[in-house]
């Protein structure tokens, strides 16, 4: 079971449930053949991937139980297979998969045999009723999720403008006199700098960093406010790299459809990280390429010409690359980043257009 859990993603409840569906099944005293049995055993074996393939399974669970219906079996235990997957189908907001188990039951229903019409239709109509109702209660479960994250997202809104709100009154201001205070000094040293260039370059490196930094820190403050920049700031951000001394080629590939908000998201900031290492540790004369492809996943590839850093190989990687794990690992995506085949750095993301 624990193996099963790690490489499969089942969890433990639903390895449970399928499991005493099977045992109830195989120990049902009212089974006379052997393929109702078969067909109560298929809907277990397929319940555990609910989570991972809801679609698959509603289908197969409901198509097994009608089946088993409709050849003449009334295996009770493996309408809960059935049921389950109608719920978790509806509570994924896969209402036509989720309709089209219910009929599959529905169907089956409809074709069991019985002595007269009547009791066919009472048959069919009780079955039907028992899984509108799963699929109601999947609905109503998805609404209530629905609302509980929206007040989540409300909340964490609103404290992400209080710490942007404390962030630029105790960070902002201090940057600031930082970057305006060594800028006097370079103004009033004036020509007595030829005495001691190395104090020019001093302040004036204070002053670069300053400027750097709140301009670091107006990005962040911005995403606080609720600002989170995508795929459309790419070419900014090329632009930004330019100006910084890094030459950096961007291209896109496959048909540039809709991306989720926090896909792009995660891609942005993944670029940015990524182009940022380059910058800092590639050396001089170093260019990169970002390599955009739009299909199923959203794969971003980024790649440099310069030296590989050693504080980020192996498994004690810089925090910048986990961070990017980190990212992506939110939205079940990856990031892999190593040396380049033909020499320098490369970040290879992988993540999901559909991260639910």
């Amino acid at each position: 079971m624990v193996l099963f859990r790690r490489v499969l993603g089942f969890a433990d409840g639903d390895l449970l449930l399928a499991g005493a569906v099977a045992v109830a099944s195989l120990l049902d005293p009212a089974r006379r053949d052997a393929v109702p049995l078969a067909f109560a055993l298929l809907g277990a074996v397929a319940l555990p991937g609910r989570e991972r393939w809801p679609v698959a399974t509603v289908l197969l669970t409901c198509g097994a139980f009608g089946g088993a219906l409709a050849y003449g079996g009334l295996p009770l235990a493996a309408c809960v297979p059935a049921l389950v997957g109608v719920y978790t189908a509806a509570v994924r907001r896969r209402r036509l998969s989720a309709a089209a188990g219910a009929l599959l039951v529905v169907a089956g229903a409809a074709l069991w045999p019985a002595p007269a019409t009547s009791a066919r239709l009472i048959f069919t109509v009780t079955w039907l009723a028992l899984f509108c109702v799963a699929l109601l209660i999947g609905e109503t479960v998805a609404a209530r999720r629905e609302e509980a994250a929206a007040r989540e997202r409300e909340r964490l809104a609103t404290e992400r403008e209080r710490l942007a709100r404390e962030v630029h009154d105790v960070v902002g201001h201090s940057v600031t006199g930082i970057a305006v205070q060594s800028a006097a000094a370079l103004h009033l040293l004036g020509d007595g700098a030829g005495r001691s260039p190395e104090l020019r370059e001093t302040l004036t490196a204070i002053r670069d960093a300053g400027r750097t930094a709140m301009r670091e820190l107006q990005a962040t403050l911005g995403w606080l406010h609720g600002e989170s920049p995508g795929l459309d700031r790419l070419d900014a951000l090329e632009a930004a790299m330019r100006d910084a001394g890094l030459p950096v080629t961007i291209t896109r590939e496959g048909p540039d459809g809709p991306v989720p908000a926090a896909v792009g998201h995660a891609a942005y900031r993944i670029v940015q990280e990524a182009l940022t290492n380059t910058l800092r540790h590639a050396g001089a004369g170093a260019t990169a390429e970002v390599s955009v492809r739009y299909g199923t996943e959203l794969t971003v590839e980024v790649t440099d010409e310069g030296g590989v850093r050693p504080r980020e190989e192996g498994a004690g990687g810089g925090c910048g690359i986990e961070g990017m794990r980190a990212r992506a690992a939110d939205l079940g995506g990856s990031v892999t980043a190593g040396p380049a085949a033909g020499g320098g750095f490369r970040v290879l993301a992988r993540l999901p257009v559909d991260p639910a």
